[in-house]
């Protein structure tokens, strides 16, 4: 399994080392570790262009991600961002933080989706609640599903989705959620 880490690079780079060596301890391969190598300097000095190029990056590890885990201690717009577009893309997202009282993300803990798993850690505690958690994500990741389709549904799926701000894979998994759900034969099975 791929898992994008995030974190505030502000945040507490030591607990963003455990959090990876609990990923790859659990035997799972890690997208990128940004926020331990990245600095709230480097952010200051980029260009607009280098702005452009590490977002466009960052698309691609959400993209690459089975799994999306979040230290969200210190509240990030950044990472509130990616959270939202993960479960877009329908990946699974663990957000991780310290309850110090001040900073439970309670938005988060608000949202109803059995993508989201919401965890308050210790150090006593943070390898057994990650341990746990990437083992739920494991089972609520999407099975990758391809099949054929003619150009002219093609052509509408682009469109939905530019008109529509909405990923193709997304419109299609509502369509067929919507069905599921009003399918009584299949509902009284």
């Amino acid at each position: 399994m791929k898992v994008h880490f995030i974190g505030d690079l502000s945040g507490n780079k030591d607990d963003y080392k455990k959090i990876v060596a609990i990923v790859k301890k659990h035997g799972d391969e890690l997208v990128t570790d940004h926020s331990i190598e990245r600095t709230l300097k480097d952010v200051e000095t980029e260009t607009p262009e280098d702005a452009e190029l590490y977002a466009k990056k960052m698309s691609q590890w959400l993209k690459q991600a089975d799994v999306v885990v979040v230290e969200t201690t210190i509240p990030l717009l950044g990472s509130g961002y990616e959270i939202a577009v993960a479960l877009q893309l329908g990946k699974p997202v663990i957000a991780l933080y310290r309850p110090d009282g001040k900073n439970t993300p309670h938005v988060l803990k608000g949202l109803e989706s059995d993508k989201l798993q919401v965890i308050g850690y210790n150090d006593k505690n943070l390898d057994e609640a990650l341990e746990l958690a990437l083992s739920y994500a494991t089972e609520q990741m999407d099975t990758r599903f391809n099949f054929f389709v003619s150009p002219s549904i093609v052509n509408y799926l682009d469109w939905v989705s530019k008109k529509k701000k909405l990923p193709r894979a997304v419109y299609l998994r509502r369509l067929i959620e919507e069905d599921m759900h009003a399918d009584k034969e299949y509902n009284e099975s």
